[in-house]
């Protein structure tokens, strides 16, 4: 729940060597199709020509048990466009009822319709490719420039302001300034930016044959690297904000670097994506895949009347493990040339440590936390999800790791510390906070108000400060500063109630604040 957040400023990240084809024990985010079909008529998609399935209401209440095994918290609702199914409000509802967040991701098309209901999902993405008609005509096959516009007022009238997402292509990239006005004008929470995926002959729904000059030319390159330059410059505070989802930097080598790539004048960004550790892609037939680019085996399903441990079975049959650790051994052509890769920082939280990364130039942040929610408020880098205790990061990968009050929800300080500097490379820093063992030892809790203004007490392990400097000693660590944060005198900050605070705990060590060396 609270925060180690690492950023990358030279080191590359390498694939994770596989101890073993794991089975998967948790699943924070599953992405259900609901439906094959789709009313938009996109040049980049041909879902839109064959689909013809939907996933119907009991096939999700049998997914529901193996959810729960896996500890899922998070579904993405998605297609196709997911709004066609006639089921999908019964299905939010049910999803919803056991504790699950849902997440929309959609056209549009039919939001301004359902925007009453926007209620429902806990986030709602919606694809938005042009900045008038004629653009998104020529893009998405339909004149509904105007109707899709009209949902993301809506929904966002009906309190859940939509993120846009803009698929990046030839016929739209002089338009990328223009994007951010527009989201700004309909009163959407964010704007992000994905190239056009022209290399996976087999995504969305394409057949073979699939063939598209859907790229910039090597003539608009300096273009697109102009408008970028000044987006950096006029876009400063979007950038800032997270109202830009990604960083200036990020853009470069996603947009521009990747284009090159196509037209044979740069190598492919790297790519650093461990998705299918934490995440599944489950189609409208049963058909469940490591991600949206990659196919599963053609027995990983789920099947009727197969309930308890359906999706677990699907997911840890031998070739899917087999399929896994090839995508982590970086062994997948399609990953290589992927638009979309996603990456889980070390409790991140909610990534208030990567605002200030971003603000301050890293080159390249990434965020891990254990908990998808938090993930989705993460505004600047990637974003990983997996357990600080067992890194998916290969050794000597990082400049810099920073931990805020996250070393107390650690299993053990030993292996904590010796996880971090595994990664760390030689000469690198870690910065970490934590709890004070003297304000606990002294009666302090950490707690909060929830939404019914009752307090919450989060458990916290204790780890004297000696016993944190033994362990920093013991995995290679050079403690250089040890800082204490007392109430009354380094923290002074006025709060509800901090008169009392201040006067009963004055003196007490709240915070303590190391920085070591590798």
């Amino acid at each position: 729940m609270f925060g180690l957040e690492g950023y990358l400023l030279s080191a590359q990240i390498l694939a994770i060597d596989p101890a073993s084809r794991s089975p998967l024990e948790r699943l924070p985010l599953v992405t259900l199709y609901l439906t094959e079909r789709c009313n938009s008529r996109c040049v980049t998609c041909d879902y839109w020509r064959h689909g013809r399935a939907d996933m119907n209401l009991d096939a999700v209440r049998r997914l529901l048990p193996s959810l729960g095994r896996l500890g899922t918290e998070v579904v993405l609702l998605s297609g196709g466009e997911p709004l066609l199914n006639p089921e999908w409000p019964a299905i939010t509802h049910a999803l919803r009822d056991v504790g699950l967040k849902v997440w929309l991701l959609t056209s549009g098309l039919g939001l301004a319709k359902h925007a009453r209901r926007a209620e429902l999902f806990d986030a709602i993405t919606v694809s938005l490719d042009g900045t008038d008609r004629q653009t998104y005509q020529a893009i998405r096959g339909l004149d509904a420039f105007d109707k899709v516009c009209e949902g993301i007022r809506a929904a966002a009238d009906h309190g859940v302001a939509p993120g846009v997402r803009v698929t990046v292509q030839r016929a739209n990239f002089r338009q990328l300034p223009a994007f951010v006005s527009l989201a700004k004008d309909l009163g959407a929470r964010q704007v992000s930016f994905l190239a056009v995926d022209v290399a996976n002959p087999h995504a969305f729904g394409r057949t073979d044959g699939f063939a598209s000059d859907l790229a910039l030319g090597v003539d608009e390159l300096p273009v697109l690297d102009e408008l970028l330059c000044a987006m950096e410059r006029d876009c400063a505070a979007d950038f800032r904000s997270g109202f830009i989802a990604e960083s200036p930097a990020k853009l470069r080598r996603t947009l521009l670097q990747y284009f090159a790539a196509i037209r044979g004048k740069a190598a492919y960004p790297s790519v650093r994506c461990n998705a299918p550790e934490f995440s599944a892609v489950v189609g409208a037939t049963g058909r469940v895949q490591p991600c949206f680019f990659i196919s599963g085996p053609v027995e990983a399903r789920v099947r009727d009347g197969n309930e308890v441990g359906a999706l677990s079975g699907a997911l840890n049959g031998e070739r899917m493990m087999a399929l896994r650790s090839s995508i982590r051994a970086g062994a997948r052509a399609e990953c290589k040339t992927c638009v979309c890769s996603m990456w889980r920082d070390l409790a991140c939280g909610t990534g208030r440590y990567c605002r200030l990364l971003a603000e301050a130039e890293a080159a390249e942040v990434i965020a891990l936390d254990f908990c998808v929610p938090m993930l989705m408020q993460v505004p600047n880098g990637s974003r990983v999800c997996a357990s600080m205790m067992q890194l998916p990061f290969a050794a000597e990968t990082f400049d810099v790791v920073i931990s805020g009050l996250a070393l107390g929800h650690a299993a053990g300080v030993y292996p904590w510390m010796a996880e971090i500097a595994r990664v760390l490379r030689g000469g690198g820093t870690l910065l970490y906070s934590d709890f004070h063992p003297d304000a606990a030892r002294a009666g302090l809790t950490r707690s909060f108000k929830d939404a019914d203004d009752e307090t919450c007490s989060v458990p916290h392990a204790e780890y004297p400060v000696t016993v944190q400097m033994e362990a920093a000693k013991a995995a290679g660590l050079r403690v250089e500063t040890v800082h204490e944060v007392r109430v009354g005198i380094e923290l002074r900050e006025a709060f509800v109630k901090s008169e009392d605070f201040y006067r009963n705990w004055h003196g007490i060590p709240i915070v303590l604040v190391v920085r070591a060396h590798k």
